[in-house]
């Protein structure tokens, strides 16, 4: 039997092992909210080649919809998954660590202007990548979750 775990990895398999770079970004941006989970669960490895799916469609994102603030928190919590881990991700702690930045200079481009609820959007996004940074800047040190250095 399977765990949830082990059956949302295969699920992201099914959905994007194979695929190029840009195969998988053009399928992940048709429907972001369909797949963005899919992300959480991928096997490391796997989640260092796909991660710049996530740069571009971060960098690109233009805030019409509600949804669009809901993406750009849900994908942070995404990443911030791996690093809870401790999974082995090369350079991606430099990678999150600029997106992370990116993110919050750009926090408009996240929160749709027309949204009553904007403000704490803004603030909940902010939050998650200013999380998320910290944790991509201590496992850049190579402090990982249960890691006691001597």
């Amino acid at each position: 039997m399977h765990s949830d775990s082990d059956l949302d990895g295969e699920s992201a398999w099914r959905d994007f092992g194979g695929k190029t770079l840009e195969e998988a970004h053009s399928f992940f941006a048709e429907v972001p909210e369909s797949y963005q989970e899919a992300f959480m669960w991928m096997e490391a490895p796997a989640f260092v080649f796909y991660f710049p799916v996530l740069d571009e469609y971060l960098r690109g994102i233009n805030a019409t919809r509600k949804y669009d603030f809901n993406s750009a928190w849900i994908l942070a919590k995404d990443i911030e998954m791996h690093f809870d881990c401790g999974h082995e991700l090369a350079d991606i702690p430099v990678r999150v660590i600029a997106l992370c930045d990116f993110v919050c200079r750009h926090i408009d481009w996240y929160v749709c202007p027309e949204d009553p609820d904007a403000d704490q959007e803004k603030e909940k996004i902010l939050e998650a990548y200013t999380e998320l940074r910290a944790k991509a800047v201590a496992h850049r040190n190579g402090v990982r979750p249960g890691f006691v250095p001597p």
